[in-house]
């Protein structure tokens, strides 16, 4: 139905999957905001990803929803859906763009830094993201809440995402 152009279905059947507030709510969450998004509906496609953001940046909450304890191993299907780095960085990504629609520059920058975190290479030991986008985002919102510095800042750190991400380097 997605795929077709029928989003007022394809919604509808991710609204009866989200009702359930199973252990894959955050995914079903950003199927909505997805679908919302493509309709244009800005307002419903925010508040869909703000539950799964709030969801999937909790870890706490995992321990109630899991059928046992998070763990690295085990059978998928009994594990609450997270959302894989990749995953939760571009529900940051949206997060911030609908935020910034509405002006909440703010929030807008913290989901920005969320998504930053979690693309970052702590296991490497690099602590950087190669998030281009997420970067400009930022910029763009240090502009609007008139912080040149810090814009320049987060400008230079895409420039530098970018040369981290570009497969020729």
């Amino acid at each position: 139905a997605f795929y077709s152009g029928d989003f007022s279905n394809a919604g509808s059947s991710f609204n009866v999957l989200s009702q359930k507030k199973d252990k894959d709510f955050a995914l079903w969450s950003n199927q909505k905001g997805s679908i919302y998004l493509a309709a244009g509906d800005y307002k419903q496609a925010l508040s869909a990803f703000l539950d799964a953001y709030y969801l999937m940046n909790d870890t706490s909450a995992f321990s109630n929803l899991e059928s046992r304890a998070v763990a690295l191993t085990g059978e998928e299907i009994n594990k609450a859906y997270k959302g894989d780095p990749y995953e939760r960085v571009y529900n940051s990504f949206y997060v911030s763009l609908l935020l910034e629609q509405e002006h909440d520059y703010d929030n807008a920058l913290a989901a920005v830094k969320n998504g930053l975190l979690c693309d970052s290479d702590v296991e490497g030991g690099l602590y950087k993201s190669d998030m281009v986008l997420l970067y400009l985002l930022g910029s763009r919102l240090e502009a609007l809440r008139k912080n040149t510095a810090v814009s320049d800042e987060y400008f230079q750190k895409a420039k530098d995402a970018y040369l981290l991400a570009y497969p020729d380097n």
